[in-house]
């Protein structure tokens, strides 16, 4: 049995998220943390006269600083966006399907890393670099190319009956809502249990978090537990 007649429009609290400033801030704070390390490095190479660790470095704490800006400055755009679209109303209506997706603030900023860790990467390979800057950028540059393959190919669909999700292109997790055995409700997270033992993570970047969770609340049995 639902927990109500999601046809009649139920409404349900929902709070504003800035799940994506968050994300956008502590990978501006690593970047910060890396160009810190950078420039010490810089400097070091500059007083021992290292030769071509002196480009090296400089160049890499030139690309950190610049990617650390871009990150607040975008975390800073989110966070004043997040409070000028929250809605005005303290409810939200989960009447119709509901499709969540993130937003293309965030495939351009995905795609925008994964060229700059590409280019990274290259800068390396044509300076013929120690293998240890090569191997961390690879490793950079090959997780930006799963980001940006998870950001621009996620999305996931509630209707009246259950949901269909599409993930990273290539896999799909469907289920009816009589299915589902738990909702965990966890900071920039939500996790549906199935009954089947797969399980579905919505990051607080994909949607709207507090209209999902109200979706969820409308149309999953009494007996789920919820929190």
């Amino acid at each position: 049995m639902s927990r109500s007649n999601p046809g009649k429009g139920d409404l349900h609290r929902s709070r504003p998220s800035n799940g994506a400033a968050s994300l956008l801030a502590r990978t501006g704070a690593v970047m910060a943390v890396g160009a810190v390390i950078s420039l010490v490095m810089f400097v070091h190479a500059v007083s021992t006269k290292a030769g071509a660790f002196v480009p090296l470095t400089g160049v890499l704490s030139l690309l950190l600083i610049t990617g650390c800006s871009l990150c607040l400055a975008l975390a800073l755009v989110k966070y004043f966006e997040a409070r000028r679209c929250a809605p005005r109303s303290a409810y939200v209506s989960t009447k119709g399907d509901y499709v969540a997706e993130y937003s293309w603030g965030d495939r351009i900023a995905a795609s925008f890393f994964t060229i700059f860790c590409g280019g990274l990467l290259s800068f390396f390979l044509l300076q013929e670099s120690h293998l240890r800057y090569i191997a961390i950028s690879a490793v950079l540059f090959c997780g930006m190319i799963y980001c940006t393959l998870e950001v621009t190919g996620t999305r996931v669909r509630f209707t009246d009956q259950g949901f269909v999700a599409r993930l990273f292109w290539f896999r799909h997790i469907s289920a009816r809502y009589t299915d589902v055995r738990r909702v965990s409700l966890m900071p920039g997270l939500v996790k549906v249990e199935i009954s089947d033992g797969r399980s579905l993570r919505l990051y607080s970047t994909l949607g709207k978090p507090g209209k999902i969770i109200a979706y969820l609340r409308a149309r999953c049995p009494r007996s789920v537990d919820l929190g």
